[in-house]
């Protein structure tokens, strides 16, 4: 029988909820994850406008000070911050081309004035919520960024949360930056519950993609996020900075390329003198490309199986370690051989070639090619990669570029390709059922195989996609963009 994502609940003596779809089916991005988290540090891929963090340390600010005076008692912190980032979507509703405005698509379904705020925010009232996450986006974005920038912090453990010193100096900064009606117009219009089409026109100045030039506000945010972060002595601290310097230097010489071309940039312009960040974008380049290639020969293997009835699984691995040998078309069958035929090919071609295949053959031979090319450069600068990752502590983590090219490329100089196809392929096997299992374990009701081998026979359940992470740089763009950097 066929095993789906839509029908196959019980495959196995133990009952699941089904099948799901997992992103990672390698288990190998939380290595990638790891890496641009530190390169780009103090923020994430859905944190993708800097004036949400001055916005939020005044909305801290603010909440504490009404609580002082007796005019916050019913009105909990999270509903309060929930309305207020609702108000600001239908503020920003006018602006439909600008981009990570919180709340968006829900403001989206309304154009008659006034707007109910409680119904959009509040956690307790019945209806559609703009986001689901108790604390807004602030909680589920934007507050572990501004915890590791020093602005905000729990309040003596419970789940409420004040700005720090920092974040006070930030938030009087946002004060200084917007006229005092207009707060309190914004202040009255979050306590009440209520925006309408007046309210939106003239709360203008609270626009979340705009900070008035030569402002404390902009200059603060400046110096929060071009410096170097705390503690000053730590290898990485310099590391945000750095990726700025060098992306704005990619944005002025290659101003038509896609803003996620930067690590092809970094890598092309790799040299000895690189360090520090340089030199993680370098290894971030490279791990990435070597990711999407094991990920290309496990979609591959899987598509093999779709709509196939109990397919021999030993026949079948041996067909695919025959059809991975013959793909590579090279008369002397020895790995250290192909490996210097390739040597000298460029590594960014070899992969955007990989991405635009066409057939099922070109996506196994350009996956392995470009392995084999990634093999023999680490190999070359081992040291230093490993130093880095050691360094960096990242050495334990799961596919990371150093310990990813040892497990798939064991290799001896007499290892020929059937033996290298077959290892590429117990690999990728043992890496799909590992993850698979232990999301199963962390998550009892969801299984993540992509395929289940009963009897001596391999059954098809989904088929994934190769795919690169997202390392940030659509937020760091934009922050650069709203702070008048670019």
């Amino acid at each position: 029988m066929i095993y789906n994502t839509k029908d196959s609940n019980e495959v196995f003596w133990a009952a699941i909820d089904g099948f799901r779809n997992g992103r990672d089916p390698l288990g190998i991005e939380n290595s990638s994850v790891a890496l641009y988290s530190l390169l780009v540090p103090g923020l994430t891929n859905l944190t993708g406008r800097v004036r949400y963090y001055s916005f939020f340390c005044w909305l801290l600010s603010e909440y504490k000070l009404l609580r002082r005076n007796g005019k916050m008692s019913e009105l909990e912190q999270y509903d309060f911050i929930r309305r207020a980032e609702l108000a600001m979507a239908f503020i920003m509703k006018p602006y439909p081309q600008i981009t990570s405005v919180v709340g968006r698509l829900y403001t989206q379904g309304f154009n008659n004035s006034p707007y109910d705020l409680s119904v959009g925010a509040d956690l307790h009232t019945e209806g559609r919520k703009y986001w689901e996450f108790e604390f807004g986006a602030f909680g589920q974005y934007y507050l572990g960024s501004m915890v590791l920038l020093g602005l905000a912090v729990s309040q003596n453990g419970q789940h409420r949360y004040h700005a720090t010193d920092k974040g006070e100096i930030l938030a009087d900064a946002y004060r200084q930056s917007v006229d005092r009606n207009t707060l309190s117009r914004f202040l009255k219009v979050v306590t009440v519950g209520s925006i309408n089409d007046n309210d939106i026109h003239s709360l203008a100045e609270m626009r979340i993609d705009e900070i008035s030039k030569g402002s404390d506000e902009r200059k603060m945010l400046n110096d929060i996020f071009m410096n170097k972060d705390l503690p000053y002595d730590n290898p990485t601290s310099d590391f945000r900075i750095s990726t700025i310097r060098r992306l704005i230097t990619f944005c002025t010489e290659e101003p038509s390329s896609p803003i996620n071309d930067f690590p092809r940039y970094m890598y092309e312009r790799y040299n000895e003198n690189y360090q520090g960040a340089e030199f993680g974008w370098y290894v971030y380049y490279m791990q990435e490309a070597l990711h999407y290639c094991t990920e290309t020969l496990f979609s591959e293997f899987l598509k093999g199986i779709e709509d196939k009835h109990e397919v021999p699984f030993i026949g079948y691995i041996k067909h695919c370690c025959a059809e991975l040998s013959e793909c590579v078309d090279c008369t002397n069958p020895k790995i250290s051989i192909i490996i210097e035929r390739y040597a000298d090919n460029d590594l960014p071609e070899l992969v955007s070639r990989l991405i635009h295949v066409t057939s099922h053959i070109d996506a196994l031979k350009m996956a392995v090619i470009t392995m084999l090319r990634i093999f023999d450069e680490v190999e070359r600068n081992n040291d230093a990669i490993k130093q880095f990752e050691t360094t960096c502590q990242l050495s334990s983590q799961p596919g990371i570029l150093s310990q990813y090219t040892n497990e798939y490329f064991a290799l001896t100089d007499n290892q020929n390709v059937s033996d290298f196809a077959n290892h590429i392929y117990k690999c990728i096997i043992a890496d799909h059922t590992a993850a698979a299992y232990r999301k199963t374990v962390n998550n009892s009701d969801t299984c993540l195989l992509k395929f289940v081998i009963d009897e001596g026979n391999i059954m098809h359940v989904a088929t994934t996609y190769p795919q690169f992470t997202n390392p940030r740089l659509g937020s760091l763009y934009n922050m650069l963009i709203d702070l008048g950097c670019l």
